[in-house]
Protein backbone atom coordinates (compact mmCIF):
# COMPACT_ATOMS: atom_id res chain seq x y z
CA UNK A 1 0.00 0.00 0.00
CA UNK A 2 1.23 3.25 -0.63
CA UNK A 3 2.09 6.22 1.15
CA UNK A 4 -0.69 8.34 -0.46
CA UNK A 5 -2.84 5.52 -0.15
CA UNK A 6 -2.29 5.52 3.22
CA UNK A 7 -2.81 9.23 3.62
CA UNK A 8 -6.36 8.75 1.79
CA UNK A 9 -7.60 6.48 3.66
CA UNK A 10 -6.61 8.29 6.86
CA UNK A 11 -8.19 11.31 5.61
CA UNK A 12 -11.62 9.35 4.73
CA UNK A 13 -11.36 8.00 8.30
CA UNK A 14 -11.05 11.22 10.15
CA UNK A 15 -13.58 13.07 7.86
CA UNK A 16 -16.32 10.55 8.62
CA UNK A 17 -15.39 10.50 12.56
CA UNK A 18 -15.62 14.64 12.35
CA UNK A 19 -18.78 14.64 10.48
CA UNK A 20 -20.78 11.97 12.72
CA UNK A 21 -19.08 14.18 15.49
CA UNK A 22 -20.67 16.78 14.82
CA UNK A 23 -23.99 15.17 14.32
CA UNK A 24 -24.41 14.96 18.34
CA UNK A 25 -27.04 16.75 19.87
CA UNK A 26 -27.22 15.88 23.42
CA UNK A 27 -30.50 18.05 25.34
CA UNK A 28 -30.71 17.86 29.12
CA UNK A 29 -33.98 18.43 30.09
CA UNK A 30 -34.95 19.33 33.80
CA UNK A 31 -37.68 20.27 35.64
CA UNK A 32 -37.25 20.30 39.60
CA UNK A 33 -40.17 18.33 41.04
CA UNK A 34 -39.41 17.15 44.65
CA UNK A 35 -40.73 13.38 45.51
CA UNK A 36 -43.70 13.03 47.91
CA UNK A 37 -42.41 12.13 50.83
CA UNK A 38 -43.60 9.25 52.82
CA UNK A 39 -43.87 8.57 56.69
CA UNK A 40 -41.44 6.87 58.08
CA UNK A 41 -43.37 5.39 61.31
CA UNK A 42 -46.31 3.17 60.54
CA UNK A 43 -49.89 5.25 61.69
CA UNK A 44 -52.01 2.55 62.75
CA UNK A 45 -55.21 2.52 60.41
CA UNK A 46 -57.68 4.16 63.77
CA UNK A 47 -55.45 7.36 63.82
CA UNK A 48 -55.25 7.66 59.58
CA UNK A 49 -56.83 11.28 59.02
CA UNK A 50 -59.19 11.78 56.12
CA UNK A 51 -58.29 14.55 53.97
CA UNK A 52 -60.97 16.78 51.73
CA UNK A 53 -60.02 19.13 49.37
CA UNK A 54 -62.49 21.78 48.59
CA UNK A 55 -62.64 23.03 44.96
CA UNK A 56 -60.15 25.69 44.56
CA UNK A 57 -61.07 28.82 44.92
CA UNK A 58 -60.39 30.63 41.11
CA UNK A 59 -59.40 33.81 42.62
CA UNK A 60 -61.05 35.60 39.61
CA UNK A 61 -62.29 38.24 43.04
CA UNK A 62 -58.66 39.78 43.14
CA UNK A 63 -58.04 40.44 39.45
CA UNK A 64 -56.92 43.59 38.44
CA UNK A 65 -59.85 45.05 35.19
CA UNK A 66 -56.13 45.53 32.79
CA UNK A 67 -55.28 41.54 33.74
CA UNK A 68 -55.85 38.87 30.74
CA UNK A 69 -57.62 36.21 32.48
CA UNK A 70 -60.32 34.17 30.81
CA UNK A 71 -63.06 32.92 33.89
CA UNK A 72 -63.78 30.16 32.19
CA UNK A 73 -60.16 28.73 32.10
CA UNK A 74 -59.62 29.75 35.70
CA UNK A 75 -62.37 27.87 36.79
CA UNK A 76 -61.51 24.69 34.99
CA UNK A 77 -58.34 25.11 36.72
CA UNK A 78 -59.93 25.47 40.38
CA UNK A 79 -61.56 22.18 39.99
CA UNK A 80 -58.47 20.41 38.06
CA UNK A 81 -56.05 21.31 40.58
CA UNK A 82 -57.91 19.71 43.32
CA UNK A 83 -57.54 16.31 41.54
CA UNK A 84 -53.70 16.58 40.80
CA UNK A 85 -53.42 17.36 44.96
CA UNK A 86 -55.20 14.44 45.56
CA UNK A 87 -52.79 12.37 43.85
CA UNK A 88 -49.64 13.64 45.63
CA UNK A 89 -51.46 13.36 49.00
CA UNK A 90 -52.24 9.98 48.41
CA UNK A 91 -48.84 8.84 46.93
CA UNK A 92 -47.54 9.52 51.03
CA UNK A 93 -49.65 6.83 51.95
CA UNK A 94 -49.94 8.47 55.39
CA UNK A 95 -53.74 9.01 55.28
CA UNK A 96 -57.08 7.81 55.04
CA UNK A 97 -59.62 8.43 52.97
CA UNK A 98 -58.57 11.40 50.23
CA UNK A 99 -61.47 12.76 48.52
CA UNK A 100 -62.19 16.48 46.46
CA UNK A 101 -65.09 17.68 48.16
CA UNK A 102 -67.29 21.09 46.61
CA UNK A 103 -67.30 23.08 50.29
CA UNK A 104 -66.16 22.85 53.28
CA UNK A 105 -69.42 21.99 54.65
CA UNK A 106 -68.33 18.42 54.70
CA UNK A 107 -66.89 17.13 58.26
CA UNK A 108 -63.60 15.83 57.38
CA UNK A 109 -60.61 15.60 59.98
CA UNK A 110 -58.30 17.56 57.69
CA UNK A 111 -60.04 19.95 55.07
CA UNK A 112 -57.43 21.83 52.28
CA UNK A 113 -58.83 25.00 50.61
CA UNK A 114 -56.72 26.30 47.84
CA UNK A 115 -57.18 30.09 46.47
CA UNK A 116 -55.58 30.16 42.92
CA UNK A 117 -53.82 33.56 42.92
CA UNK A 118 -52.03 33.67 39.38
CA UNK A 119 -52.04 31.10 36.64
CA UNK A 120 -50.60 31.52 33.31
CA UNK A 121 -49.36 28.23 32.07
CA UNK A 122 -45.97 29.61 32.82
CA UNK A 123 -45.91 30.20 36.19
CA UNK A 124 -48.39 29.34 38.95
CA UNK A 125 -49.37 30.26 42.39
CA UNK A 126 -51.51 29.31 44.92
CA UNK A 127 -52.11 30.34 48.75
CA UNK A 128 -53.41 27.05 50.74
CA UNK A 129 -54.56 26.76 53.84
CA UNK A 130 -54.98 23.30 55.57
CA UNK A 131 -57.42 22.87 58.93
CA UNK A 132 -58.18 20.17 60.87
CA UNK A 133 -61.86 19.49 62.12
CA UNK A 134 -61.42 21.44 65.44
CA UNK A 135 -60.64 24.71 63.53
CA UNK A 136 -56.61 24.35 64.24
CA UNK A 137 -54.83 25.61 61.12
CA UNK A 138 -52.09 22.57 60.32
CA UNK A 139 -50.78 24.93 57.38
CA UNK A 140 -51.30 28.40 56.23
CA UNK A 141 -48.58 28.79 52.97
CA UNK A 142 -47.94 30.59 49.44
CA UNK A 143 -46.44 28.36 46.73
CA UNK A 144 -44.99 29.51 43.98
CA UNK A 145 -43.35 27.68 40.86
CA UNK A 146 -42.58 28.18 37.37
CA UNK A 147 -42.61 25.61 34.49
CA UNK A 148 -39.71 24.21 32.95
CA UNK A 149 -40.38 24.78 28.77
CA UNK A 150 -39.78 21.25 28.41
CA UNK A 151 -43.09 20.48 30.85
CA UNK A 152 -45.35 20.29 27.87
CA UNK A 153 -43.63 18.01 25.75
CA UNK A 154 -45.75 15.45 25.33
CA UNK A 155 -43.71 12.87 26.92
CA UNK A 156 -43.57 14.56 29.94
CA UNK A 157 -47.05 15.48 30.16
CA UNK A 158 -48.27 12.09 29.55
CA UNK A 159 -46.00 11.35 32.74
CA UNK A 160 -46.48 14.48 35.06
CA UNK A 161 -48.41 17.69 35.55
CA UNK A 162 -46.05 20.93 34.55
CA UNK A 163 -46.65 22.39 38.39
CA UNK A 164 -46.33 18.48 40.27
CA UNK A 165 -43.78 20.26 41.79
CA UNK A 166 -46.27 22.74 44.07
CA UNK A 167 -48.35 19.70 44.57
CA UNK A 168 -45.78 17.52 46.06
CA UNK A 169 -44.59 20.44 48.39
CA UNK A 170 -48.16 21.02 49.70
CA UNK A 171 -48.15 17.11 50.21
CA UNK A 172 -45.21 16.74 51.87
CA UNK A 173 -45.95 19.80 53.97
CA UNK A 174 -49.19 18.20 55.24
CA UNK A 175 -47.27 14.87 56.07
CA UNK A 176 -44.62 17.09 58.10
CA UNK A 177 -47.51 18.76 60.12
CA UNK A 178 -48.92 15.23 60.67
CA UNK A 179 -45.72 13.96 62.03
CA UNK A 180 -45.73 16.45 64.58
CA UNK A 181 -48.60 15.83 66.11
CA UNK A 182 -48.56 13.05 68.62
CA UNK A 183 -51.06 10.02 68.55
CA UNK A 184 -53.57 11.56 71.50
CA UNK A 185 -53.91 14.67 69.56
CA UNK A 186 -54.29 12.24 66.16
CA UNK A 187 -57.09 10.44 68.30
Amino acid sequence: MSVASRCSRLLLLLAVALVSSGCVNQTIKSASVPEVNTSAREVPEALLLDVGINIFDPGLDETDEDELIYPEVRRAEARYMPYILLEAIQSSAAWGAVRVIPSDQQIMDIVVAGTIVNSTGEQLELKIIARDSRGKVWLNKGYRSKASKYSYSATTRARIDPFQAIYNRIANDLLEQLLKRDTEELA
